[in-house]
């Protein structure tokens, strides 16, 4: 039976001895965009996972962080990835799932990588997953799905239907479903 290590050595992406460059087989362009992230955020990750988990505080600071970053853009999705490393059987995590002033209630279910932050209110049967964002003023109900890449948010009402992001940014409307207004109901 072979060793541990020599199983390791042979599956290993660098050469043992020789310092990693992970910016090596990178286009120019994603290799700045590394560095940049490397310089503004250096190794919290990487020095938390080496000491089995984050701490709470070191979490906190993450997550403070990242909601006061622009919803969408790139540190802010790196920081909550990173976060997001949550069992699949964990939802409704207040600073993980539900940020800011973000209210869920009610049997929804928000879980994966998905967020509702800002002041956005998912309630009834309503499930957010996959990398799905709620946010603003927002409300999801009903029995809607958002999942995938999906971005609801502004004044958007969605009471149903199943959402993952091909029918991009909602931000205002009361829908039924992806193309279906709801009308005055």
């Amino acid at each position: 039976m072979r060793s541990k290590s020599s199983r390791l050595s042979r599956t290993s992406r660098f050469e043992a001895g020789v310092p990693a460059d992970p910016t090596k087989n990178m286009s120019e362009e994603d290799a700045a965009e590394w560095k940049k992230m490397n310089e503004k955020y250096r190794d919290k990750f990487k020095t938390a996972r080496s000491f089995g988990r984050l701490a709470s505080s070191d979490r906190s600071s993450l997550i403070r962080l990242a909601s006061s970053l622009p919803v969408g853009s790139s540190e802010r999705r790196t920081i909550l990835a990173g976060l997001s490393k949550v069992s699949a059987l964990e939802y409704n995590v207040p600073g993980i799932h539900i940020l800011d002033n973000a209210q869920v209630f009610g049997f929804a279910g928000v879980y994966g990588g998905a967020t509702v932050s800002d002041r956005a209110k998912v309630s009834g049967r309503a499930q957010v997953f996959g990398d799905a964002e709620v946010f603003g003023r927002a409300q999801v109900y009903g029995g809607a799905k958002i999942f995938g890449r999906a971005r609801i948010g502004g004044t958007a009402q969605i009471l149903g239907g199943e959402w993952d992001g091909s029918e991009g940014d909602i931000l205002s409307g009361k829908w039924l479903a992806p193309g279906v207004p709801a009308g005055d109901q």
